[in-house]
Formats: structure tokens, C-alpha cells, sequence
């Protein structure tokens, strides 16, 4: 399958910016939802202002849009894993085994 891909994943200027203070709002998702605040948080983390959350256009949408993007790249790459090892096995019965 050709992986999908949100906005949130760009090579417009700005582009690792917006994505490291994707990256750096997620843990605050616990605590603060889903919001700009979280969004904030995380800029505030890479030192950047508070306002600096205005670069994440779409707000939490592009949070949560990024969260799920990296979620369906990671869950991929252990079906990709996991295929190459089912493919390893010389006998179908090997498959079998635990």
C-alpha cells in the first residue's frame, strides 16, 4: 500500500519547524487535550514563544492529524517486520510454531 500522507508533512519552508513543535506537543496532549494550548506547550519546550503555535495552521487538527500519521507509519513498519519474518521460515509448519 502507498503510505498515506497528511499535511502535516511538508517540504514548505517552515516545514521542520511546525513539525518539531508537533513533536514536542504530544506529551502535553495528557494533561492539556487536544488544544492549542498543548500546541503552545511544545513550542514553549524548544525554547520558541508560546505564539510560535500560530505556525501549526490548522491547530489541533494537525496535531491529531500528526499523532495518527505517526501511529500508521510505526504500526507499518512492525507489518513490514513481521512479514519479512513469516517470509524467512522455510516451511509452512515453521509458521505454525510459537
Amino acid at each position: 500500500l502507498a503510505p498515506w500522507r497528511c499535511l502535516t508533512q511538508t517540504t514548505a519552508p517552515g516545514a521542520q519547524e511546525k513539525r518539531d513543535i508537533l513533536k514536542a506537543s504530544v506529551p502535553h496532549v495528557a494533561s492539556l487535550g487536544w488544544c492549542d494550548d498543548a500546541l503552545a506547550a511544545g513550542a514553549r519546550d524548544l525554547g520558541l514563544s508560546a505564539a510560535a503555535q500560530g505556525q501549526v495552521t490548522n491547530g489541533a487538527v494537525d496535531l491529531v492529524a500528526f499523532v495518527a500519521q505517526e501511529q500508521c507509519d510505526q504500526l507499518r513498519e512492525e507489518v513490514d517486520d513481521a512479514a519479512q519474518e513469516l517470509a524467512a521460515l522455510d516451511d509452512w509448519r515453521d509458521r505454525l510454531k510459537p
